[in-house]
């Protein structure tokens, strides 16, 4: 069993969430979301069907992030310019 202060992340790029979504990830209604210079700490619930289940409106590209971190025994997911593009995981075009 892990210790319960040591806690995994999911290491992934922005490109896995829409631009539009990438604007405005820290309005979105019940996340936990910390933002930094090139990107965010999302925290991935324990349960995600519950968290669905309490809270309307939570886009796609979240839900899918949560499920894959949440299968992986992930507690937040790393969203960084830099980071890896994740298969599995939808990509999403951020060229204008």
């Amino acid at each position: 069993m892990p210790h319960p202060n040591i806690h995994q992340y999911l290491d992934a790029s922005t490109a896995h969430l829409p631009p539009d979504l990438l604007e405005g990830i820290d309005t979105v209604e019940n996340l936990i979301v910390r933002k930094f210079q090139y990107g965010w700490w999302l925290w991935v619930p324990d349960d995600v069907a519950e968290q669905l289940a309490d809270y309307e409106g939570i886009p796609d590209a979240i839900v899918a992030l949560w499920r894959f971190a949440r299968a992986h025994e992930c507690d937040w997911v790393l969203l960084d310019a830099d980071g890896p593009e994740v298969d599995g995981l939808p990509t999403y075009d951020h060229a204008r």
